[in-house]
């Protein structure tokens, strides 16, 4: 039921040894800050004709260049259980200290930050849903706080089965202590919005 503000499941995974974080499943759109992910959401549901998801062969990052340096595209695979880095742009690619595509995503981010991201894109390809976080961003995965908002969304293969995680991650590192302070005081569960909502 779009528009509606219920919350429908709460998942809740491991972050750290010494702290939970979660993603909440809710029956209504993500409610976007940034106008750059809402053209992404408007992108992809466009791709969609008529079909629970697009295909990754229908996404062209070129048809939406002011988003081109913020996507990455993250790969599935059922039998070993992993996502692999296929498509990273410049912004989200610097964050990083060694080339990063055709990597792993379990050896790009922290120990304990892994299971937090292996469970939300899990719930993005099962579910099927939109995944939207806002307030810190790559705290857990490379030790270093950011603010932002970022959006992922699921692709399908050829067979129709998603398969891929298109994303968009919009951010400003803060190495002022009391400004990460700030994004930590304000943090929420990203949530899961099923695609069947749009």
């Amino acid at each position: 039921m779009a528009g509606a503000d219920r919350t429908i499941e709460t998942g809740t995974i491991l972050a750290t040894s010494a702290s939970a974080t979660s993603y909440t499943l809710v029956e209504h759109a993500p409610e976007i800050g940034d106008p750059r992910l809402s053209d992404l959401l408007r992108y992809w549901c466009a791709k969609r004709r008529g079909r629970s998801v697009p295909a990754y062969r229908d996404i062209d990052p070129i048809e939406i260049p002011g988003l081109l340096t913020y996507l990455w595209i993250h790969d599935y695979d059922p039998e070993s259980e992993r996502f692999r880095v296929r498509l990273m742009g410049e912004a989200v690619r610097s964050t990083y200290d060694c080339p990063v595509v055709g990597i792993d995503v379990e050896d790009l981010v922290t120990q304990a930050a892994y299971p937090v991201v292996s469970e939300r894109y899990r719930a993005v390809l099962d579910t099927p849903a939109i995944g939207h976080g806002r307030g810190r961003i790559y705290g857990h995965t490379i030790g270093r706080v950011g603010g932002g908002e970022r959006l992922y969304l699921p692709l399908a293969d050829d067979e129709g089965h998603p398969r891929m995680i298109l994303g968009a991650t919009i951010y400003k590192l803060l190495d002022d202590p009391q400004a990460a302070a700030a994004v930590e005081a304000g943090l929420r569960p990203d949530t899961m919005s099923p695609v069947a909502v749009l």
